[in-house]
């Protein structure tokens, strides 16, 4: 993965056909996905030294991945119904979520890049799958 300062992180890129069951995969992915990076700063200890607007956008990613895990829930519940026009607005919100996901990473991971979680950053830019 290459570091660009402008859009130092990238999320996976996913197209297919739309129905329930695929959305429910991509909400899936970008709940991984942001859980894994919000997991790359679980340290409480090293919070208090983090920037205001740092701060801000974890709380914001950390309402995002809670969005995402809702709609996979309720995208995995057959008892919930949803038409077309249902899943394509979903989906829609999906895209608007996660391009402000995106937006909030950069800004953490430029704010943190030379700063005490340097570490963390590069460990997981070197290694961003889902394991």
């Amino acid at each position: 993965m290459v570091i660009d300062d402008h859009q130092p992180f990238e999320l996976s890129d996913v197209s297919t056909q739309l129905n329930r069951f695929v959305l429910r995969q991509l909400v899936g992915v970008r709940f991984a996905e942001i859980n894994k990076f919000l997991h790359a700063f679980d340290h409480p200890d090293e919070a208090h030294d983090f920037p205001r607007r740092t701060l801000e956008a974890l709380s914001n990613l950390a309402d995002i991945r809670a969005l995402m895990f809702g709609s996979q829930a309720v995208l995995g519940d057959p008892d919930k119904t949803a038409d077309e026009g249902d899943i394509a607005a979903l989906h829609e919100n999906v895209q608007v979520l996660t391009a402000f996901a995106h937006k909030e990473m950069t800004v953490i991971i430029t704010n943190h890049l030379n700063g005490p979680s340097q570490a963390l950053i590069k460990s997981y830019l070197k290694d961003p799958t889902i394991s």
